[in-house]
């Protein structure tokens, strides 16, 4: 049975981030070098469907993300973190609140993933059969990494290519072009 086209997405990378090691590499590379967790998962899912992000499909996810992120996401996520620790050893009004926004954080993701996947029918059709799923996702990490400034040149030649590799390795493991039908929701 195939999910909901509104889910295919948001349902897969909820699955892939929860992997064991998964989260905090991409949550390294969001805080490191500036990725959006979700367009780095967005990247594996197209890849785990067979095919690459195109360079212009790249760029357009970066705008069709951009504003929403900056304004609705990121600032949900700094108050999240900053009642994280503001709330330690606080009262339950504050724990309740802290629930509250990271709900409507994990609502804005959810919205973000929803454009992308849509962003993604218009480049998708056929998987090939020989489609190489870690490559393609190598690829478009790579591609997307070349697109963010965020980290000094040094740190980003030293660990971003090590840092995709192990995401890579997390997401997509190589057993995983045998599951691809599976991934292809």
């Amino acid at each position: 049975m195939t999910e909901p086209r509104e889910d295919a997405f948001w349902r897969w990378s909820l699955e892939r981030y929860e992997r064991k090691g998964a989260a905090p590499l991409l949550l390294e590379a969001q805080d490191r070098f500036g990725f959006n967790v979700n367009l780095a998962l967005w990247c594996c899912w197209c890849a785990a469907r067979g095919f690459p992000v195109p360079p212009d499909a790249l760029g357009d996810a970066l705008r069709l993300t951009g504003e929403w992120n900056a304004k609705v996401t990121k600032r949900l996520r700094g108050a999240r973190r900053y009642l994280k620790t503001e709330a330690a050893g606080a009262g339950a009004d504050k724990k309740a609140l802290r629930r509250l926004i990271k709900d409507a954080e994990l609502g804005a993701e959810k919205v973000e993933q929803s454009r992308l996947q849509d962003l993604a029918e218009t480049f998708t059709g056929t998987a090939p059969a020989d489609a190489d799923t870690r490559a393609l996702a190598k690829r478009s990490l790579l591609a997307y990494a070349a697109l963010t400034k965020d980290g000094s040149e040094e740190d980003r030649k030293a660990g971003l290519a090590s840092l995709i590799d192990s995401i890579v390795d997390h997401i997509l493991p190589a057993d995983g072009d045998a599951s691809k039908q599976q991934d292809q929701s």
